[in-house]
């Protein structure tokens, strides 16, 4: 076996291999963001019924101030250099961004050619239309986040054929798999998962005595 056929082997099973953990990533992340919308506001009115059980006040001024401050959005991750560095560590060539986003571009046209709204003028069924319009906005923001992974599942369900898997490709997804990784790591760190966690060591509501004090929350004086 030649090397270069060799090396497009080993291209194409390790893009398949990532696809398949970004199909399951996507479906965590799913589970994730519908289960911390959950524990979000059963943490909140936990956490109201504490501060008055237990007097303190979260709503000054200088409290919100320090709330807003400290908040993070485990949605929005950025990678560092030692992770983009990683990405491309076993890449067989340089990637080619330039043929990549040529190809990345080409998939989204064709895909707009079947969803675009213009398109859909004489689309009877509305059930259809409707489908086409959502793959139609969700391609056009693939192709802004340069998500090569979601671009491909979209043309897959429209019958679309794929460009040859290449470094760049790897590159992206490696990109996107990381960057949910943090996004799942993040959000099981904040204080509302943690809250919402069965099996705990430590009681509940020693979450609530950490929080007040990170967020400064004054603690009143009993009346009398």
């Amino acid at each position: 076996m030649s090397g270069d056929v060799r090396a497009s082997r080993r291209l194409k099973h390790k893009y398949k291999r990532l696809f398949t953990k970004l199909e399951y990533l996507y479906s965590e992340l799913d589970y994730h963001k519908e289960e911390h919308g959950y524990r979000k506001q059963e943490f909140q009115e936990a956490f109201l019924e504490f501060c008055d059980d237990h007097g303190y006040d979260c709503s000054t001024r200088k409290v919100i101030e320090t709330y807003e401050q400290k908040q993070t959005d485990p949605y929005k991750v950025r990678l560092d250099d030692q992770e983009q560095q990683e990405i491309i560590e076993d890449l067989f060539d340089e990637p080619d961004e330039d043929d990549s986003e040529r190809d990345l571009k080409n998939l989204y046209k064709k895909i707009a050619v079947q969803t675009h709204p213009d398109k859909l003028m004489f689309e009877e069924i509305e059930a259809i239309k409707e489908k086409k319009k959502r793959l139609f906005l969700e391609a056009k923001e693939a192709l802004e986040q340069e998500n090569f992974y979601r671009m491909s599942q979209i043309a897959s369900e429209l019958g679309l054929e794929l460009p040859e898997p290449n470094d760049q490709q790897l590159k992206w997804m490696r990109t996107e798999k990381k960057k949910i990784e943090k996004v799942l790591e993040g959000i099981t760190q904040t204080f509302e998962w943690v809250y919402g966690e069965e099996n705990q060591s430590a009681p509940k509501i020693n979450l609530f005595y950490r929080y007040v004090d990170i967020i400064g929350c004054v603690k009143l004086e009993k009346e009398g």
